[in-house]
């Protein structure tokens, strides 16, 4: 569940469906949580969340819809190279 009051982060809670509470997806920058995750798998040696094959299909849409955007026509992201 998630409950807003507003446009400040702090404004945003959310609950598990446990009911127990959640850390607010907007306290921190997706880049920061991004950052902080890669660290911790470097420092415990897990596995990232995300594999190259899924951060390079990704940066595919990505560029995808950057080109598309600048030539007006559509590119689909087999198209496009990283």
């Amino acid at each position: 569940m998630v409950e807003h009051e507003g446009v400040a982060p702090s404004a945003v809670r959310t609950w598990t469906a446990d009911g127990a509470r959640a850390e607010p997806a907007l306290e921190r920058s997706p880049h920061q949580r991004e950052l902080e995750a890669f660290l911790s798998c470097l420092e415990t040696g897990r596995e990232p969340p995300v594999g190259p094959a899924a951060a390079t299909a990704s940066l595919r849409v990505a560029l995808a819809a950057e080109q598309s955007a600048t030539t007006g026509d559509p590119v689909a992201p087999a198209e496009v190279t990283p």
